[in-house]
C-alpha cells in the first residue's frame, strides 16, 4: 500500500532541511519520463496511471 500526494505550491522556493541525507530539485512533468528507468516499481505505477 502506498500514498500519492498531489501538492500545489505558490512558488518553487522550497528547500530540503536535511541536506546531509537528501537533495531535491524541481522537475516539470514532461521531463519526468527521463527518470523512468531509475524509478522504484511503485513510483512507475503512479507515474503510468497518474502523470502520463
Amino acid at each position: 500500500m502506498g500514498l500519492l500526494y498531489n501538492i500545489h505550491v505558490s512558488n518553487k522556493d522550497v528547500a530540503v532541511n536535511e541536506t546531509d541525507k537528501m537533495t531535491a530539485d524541481w522537475i516539470d512533468k514532461p521531463d519526468l519520463v527521463e527518470y523512468y528507468e531509475e524509478m522504484e516499481t511503485s513510483t512507475k505505477i503512479a507515474f503510468d496511471n497518474y502523470i502520463r
